[in-house]
């Protein structure tokens, strides 16, 4: 990994400042020479390489009233559409990285993140629509594969699928055969994309809820029924549908 990219990767951690755990994140840079605290929708410390964890917590802790004074208040939710939020991706989560020369979504060690071609200072608009676009990129290849892997075991195929940007449908399939699949699946795992497209195989064959059309979705993707019932207890959080 290349000097310049490793200045970009942020270090997750938090610190308990006057009773509250604050999370931050250090970003260390060959060129600087102090540590310095900033706020970008999270507290970023911002310091030379090889600066321990304790020096950093001990400035943190030296600022404590102007860093709380930066955080919204306790109970209420910071946005998660800025540099260092957390998004859900692929069944995980995904962490936003600003500032980026290019919108891109790759593995840094053990974590996705998500480069975007927005100022770090970017307003929440700014940031949502940029990660719109590289997630509808990224959707179509994923989204296709697991089409690939269901029809196999699907007795009717569609005239044609397309993607949406259906907010409140995971997928829909009309009476002229046509299957529509929200781009948002993105947030959910494989198992969880393969089984919405099986649940809209099925509509080709019965165009219903009936016992009928469970047993199709089932023989078309077992388990899909029990995967069903678990996408029904999803939270906003583990959507995109604010995006």
């Amino acid at each position: 990994m290349s000097a310049s990219l490793q200045r970009q990767l942020p270090h997750a951690s938090s610190v308990s400042l006057n009773g509250r755990q604050v999370p931050y994140v250090t970003v260390a840079n060959p060129r600087r020479k102090s540590i310095s605290i900033y706020w970008t929708g999270r507290v970023e410390v911002r310091c030379p390489p090889g600066t321990t964890k304790r020096r950093v917590e001990a400035v943190l802790k030296e600022h404590a009233d102007w860093v709380l004074a930066h955080l919204p208040a306790e109970g209420v939710p910071a946005s998660r559409y800025c540099d260092g939020g957390v998004i859900p991706y692929r069944g995980g989560q995904a962490a936003l990285v600003l500032g980026q020369e290019r919108s891109v979504i790759m593995k840094v060690g053990d974590r996705t993140e998500v480069w975007l071609k927005v100022p770090k200072g970017a307003d929440e608009d700014a940031v949502k629509m940029a990660l719109a676009l590289a997630l509808k990129k990224y959707a179509w290849r994923v989204i296709n594969d697991c089409w690939m892997r269901v029809i196999e075991t699907a007795p009717k195929l569609p005239v044609v699928w397309r993607l949406s940007s259906a907010k409140t449908r995971w997928g829909s399939c009309t009476s002229r055969d046509t299957i529509r699949l929200s781009w948002r699946l993105i947030a959910r795992s494989d198992t969880e994309i393969e089984y919405v497209i099986a649940h809209e195989l099925a509509h080709l064959k019965e165009f219903n809820h009936s016992p009928r059309f469970w047993a199709e979705v089932e023989r078309i993707y077992p388990g899909a029924v029990q995967i069903h019932e678990s996408m029904r207890t999803l939270k906003a959080a583990d959507k995109l549908d604010d995006l």
